[in-house]
């Protein structure tokens, strides 16, 4: 039993000092939303800029359907990864910026919604801290908004950019802009799409058939291992063939709607729209079910003087999941279901297994959220160049989870809620005389987090129910004993952050600048500095032009970040302090008389002293838990970005952009991070490196055995096995769990009032473990993959290299699963027609497909798999994710 009562109060005062210079138009990348207007609000009211214009857009212009947000973002920008950890409805997803820089903390960067701050406490991947009763399922801060409702998107990478957000950016910044009213009048938008989802790349488990033959094979070659088919031939087994796995899935569906309504007068605009979204998922008995509202309101008084507004969204979704590994290693003998509809066990002679679908049905994972966050701002202009910019944020959110497989048989209850309330204020002063413009501004930034967590487990249901609405209220019965007669945790965290800061900028003669200054009130001196310039290049006489070069722009950047910690991350007492240094060099450039767009950044990151947990998790390994630190955690790389309009001619046009990450993700200095090796071994390895000792294939006759210097008594254990090489005495880098590259491409047809959109993206370099296929390779008294029965050492197949099956094998032949997890992904095409209604009235019928092809020589059902969410120490583990489905969707847009 556990009962603690963790909390954390951290104060911070932030000054800022920025000299920030841009031509607006020059600064605008190919892919930028274009300069809001005066009558628009922008988000948030403080923000970091940079000479370097790494903070990249994406539209959302609904030509390709998504599911949750992160689909917005996949393969749409260099140096950003999205993986989404398992295809679970409502999707559980991970976005690294410019790789990973946390080891036992999250990776995942600033979210700011409508100029909210999303959920300081994110670094504890979900409910991990509630003890090892609860698993860290981690779903994202995003997942509950609608991604209909999101207009644009809005990555910030560089140093300089991130510094003014302090610390909690350290892993990048999103903005995430909703829809607001522009125009006057009354305009009324309705989409309504219906889509089926269907498995594919399944594992590749034998069929009835094909198991009775490779069963009879191997009974003949290790007739003193387990008979089965002398029960399977028996005409008193009366069976059906049959696929667990197609038995525990479906064609799943879903059904998304949404209306919206928007307009105003001068003084006014609005926006208002409510969303209903209803998947039932591909295994049986799973689904996500969300309902949303989202209310923006601008009005502007006394021509642009005075604006004010509101945005605000609501929403409550319930994601149900299941857990299809029992299916995986069952025998293939049904039926599923007993004539009256019970449910029994497979017995085959002396043997029973449990029916496989009631391990399903037994992993049945349930989280309920409910949502809020709603931002207040206000605009004014006192005299000509100053201005005042105000905002109140309210950010709330309530889980439930129930999870009846963890303390079978009573299972776990566990609840998180979070509270965040955000104050921000700045005093603007811009003045422009000929070609130069300066500004200066600051203001105060206020910021409280709440959270509270609990889990309880016991016989007594309606007590466990009782205890959690009072820890939710936050009275905790005190003790232990027969006053609390079942098994709990509780935590509750507050912080309390205060800042000021201070602007000023100034642009002459093509040049930018800027930099700045941040303290903290536990460093004694500037903890964070941030600069960049940027240079337009002059096109003196026409060199330029000469080659073909229409604009040249060159950028260096760079940002120091500490601690990186914001409120509460993982930390070592006395350890030396906590450092991030970002740099980045890169150039702009417009070719073809504008028509091509390329964006080249060469990037470097380091962070200094980062905090792990020393429990090292290789497959099937475990270890002590601890924290220490580790030096030169860096990721540097090349990012290019390109956007080109290839054809423009009457009717027709078409624009293709892509982008293209190849990146080192390293530790310099990682201590004990990877286990006991050798500083040789290990130094300066990729993070989420695997290691094994070098194997020479198997042991493929006794001869070779007794060569070796064993035992004629060791010749039965060792046959068929692992041959460790000679010099084996430390394990060796054999892979990594991150990708290398990372690309995307997109184009957009558009001919007439047809349109076609695309979007490929792909990773390469990565390995994956395919624990589920290793669990399935002894196929004794279980099924088994059509890779090992074909490919396993055994008697008649003397020269094969694979491990033998029907053994105990040793524990280093869990690496042979070790595999690689390249792929290629068709992540969506989209077919659609417009039709004309009235005047500029529209009504658009799509087609759209999803993870329609994939090319990989991965066995398990995906390579972008992660079973532990986002822990960095423990990615790339595949024990059987929740399938990853195919999705075909139609539907309808009305714009009125």
């Amino acid at each position: 039993m556990k009962h603690f009562y963790p909390s954390l109060t951290v104060c911070s005062i932030l000054f800022s000092l920025l000299i920030f210079c841009r031509n607006a138009l020059q600064a605008q990348s190919a892919d930028s939303l274009k300069s809001d207007s005066s009558k628009n609000v922008s988000f948030p009211i403080i923000s970091g800029n940079s000479a370097w214009t790494s903070r990249r857009i994406i539209q959302n212009d609904q030509k390709l359907v998504a599911g949750t947000p992160e689909q917005l973002m996949a393969g749409q920008m260099a140096g950003v990864r999205v993986i989404e950890t398992n295809g679970a409805p409502g999707g559980v997803f991970s976005v690294q910026v410019r790789g990973a820089a946390a080891l036992a903390s999250s990776n995942e960067p600033l979210y700011i919604v409508d100029g909210i701050p999303q959920d300081v406490f994110n670094t504890d991947y979900g409910l991990a801290e509630l003890g090892e009763n609860y698993p860290s399922g981690a779903p994202n801060v995003l997942s509950i908004i609608n991604p209909s409702d999101i207009e644009s998107i809005e990555i910030v990478k560089n140093g300089s950019a991130i510094a003014m957000y302090g610390s909690r950016a350290g892993n990048g910044a999103v903005l995430i802009r909703t829809k607001r009213g522009r125009t006057n009048g009354l305009h009324v938008d309705f989409e309504s799409t219906a889509s089926i989802q269907r498995k594919k790349h399944a594992p590749e488990i034998l069929s009835t058939e094909d198991f009775k033959a490779y069963q009879k094979r191997l009974e003949s070659l290790y007739p003193k291992q387990a008979q089965l088919t002398q029960y399977i031939e028996d005409p008193s087994f009366s069976y059906e063939s049959i696929n667990w796995i197609d038995e525990a899935t479906q064609t799943g569906t879903a059904f998304r709607q949404q209306l919206g309504i928007s307009g105003g007068l001068d003084f006014l605009k609005f926006s208002v729209q409510g969303n209903l979204s209803d998947q039932k998922g591909v295994v049986k008995n799973s689904g996500y079910d969300r309902k949303g509202v989202r209310v923006n309101l601008d009005f502007n008084f006394f021509k642009n003087r005075l604006r004010f507004g509101t945005s605000t969204y609501y929403a409550k979704a319930r994601m149900d999941v299941r857990d299809i590994q029992p299916t995986y290693d069952a025998l293939p003998f049904g039926p599923p279901d007993n004539a009256d509809g019970s449910r029994g066990n497979i017995k085959i002679g002396p043997w029973t297994r449990e029916n496989p679908l009631d391990g399903v049905d037994r992993s049945a994972d349930r989280t309920d959220v409910r949502r809020l966050f709603t931002a207040q701002y206000l605009e004014v202009g006192i005299v000509k160049g100053l201005t005042l910019k105000a905002q109140y944020g309210i950010s709330g959110s309530q889980q439930d989870r129930i999870n009846p497989r963890i303390n079978n048989p009573y299972g776990t209850y566990a609840f998180v809620d979070h509270d965040e309330r955000t104050l921000d204020a700045t005093l603007n002063y811009r003045y422009a005389w000929k070609n130069n413009v300066w500004t200066i501004s600051g203001g105060y930034a206020q910021q409280k987090f709440d959270k509270t967590a609990g889990e309880a487990h016991g016989k007594d249901q309606d007590l466990v129910s009782r205890w959690l609405e009072e820890a939710r209220d936050h009275n905790i019965i005190p003790g232990s004993g027969p006053t609390i007669p079942f098994s709990y945790s509780y935590f509750r965290r507050r912080a309390d952050s205060k800042s000021f800061f201070a602007q000023t900028s100034f642009a002459t003669g093509g040049w930018d600048f800027y930099v700045n200054a941040r303290k903290d009130d536990w460093v004694k001196s500037f903890g964070s500095i941030g600069g960049s310039v940027g240079w337009l290049v002059p096109d003196k006489g026409g060199r330029l032009a000469k080659i073909g070069i229409n604009s040249l722009r060159l950028v260096v950047d760079y940002g120091h970040i500490e601690p990186i910690s914001s409120v509460w991350v993982n930390s070592i007492s006395g350890s030396a302090k906590l450092t991030r240094n970002m740099m980045s060099i890169g150039s702009e450039l417009g070719l073809l008389s504008g028509k091509l767009h390329v964006e080249l950044d060469i990037f470097n990151q380091v962070t200094n002293n980062q905090a792990y947990s020393d429990q090292i998790r290789l497959p099937g390994g475990g270890g002590e838990f601890g924290y220490a630190g580790v030096k030169g955690l860096y990721s540097r790389g090349i990012e290019l970005s390109a956007t080109g309009e290839v054809l423009r001619r009457n009717d027709l046009s078409w624009k293709i952009s892509g982008n293209l990450t190849a990146m080192a993700n390293r530790i310099r200095k990682p201590l004990d991070f990877f286990g006991f090796l050798t500083d040789e071994d290990k130094t300066n390895q990729p993070v989420g490196s695997w290691f094994s000792p070098r194997l020479d294939g198997v042991w493929n006759t006794p001869q070779e055995i007794l060569d070796a210097g064993y035992g004629e008594n060791r010749v039965p254990e060792l046959l068929g096995g692992s041959r460790e090489a000679a010099d084996a005495e430390w394990s060796k880098q054999i892979g990594s769990a991150f990708p290398n590259v990372f690309w995307g491409l997109s184009s957009m047809l558009e001919w007439r009032r047809f349109d076609v959109t695309m979007l490929i993206r792909g990773e390469h370099g990565q390995k994956i473990y395919n624990g589920a296929d290793q669990v399935l390779h002894t196929g004794f008294v279980s099924n088994t993959t059509y890779y090992a029965a074909e490919n396993a050492w055994a008697p008649d197949r003397p020269d094969n290299n694979f491990p033998r099956q029907w053994t105990l094998y040793g524990a280093q032949n869990r690496f042979w699963y070790l595999q690689k997890g390249s792929f290629v992904r068709l992540q969506n095409l989209a077919i659609g027609y417009t039709f004309p209604i009235l005047k500029e009235k529209s009504a658009r019928v799509f087609l759209s497909g999803q993870n329609l092809i994939l090319l990989t020589k991965y066995k398990g059902w995906d390579p972008e798999v992660s079973h532990y969410g986002q822990s960095i120490q423990q990615r790339g583990y595949d024990y059987g994710a929740y399938p990853r489905a195919m999705t075909l969707s139609l539907g309808v847009q009305l714009h009125l």
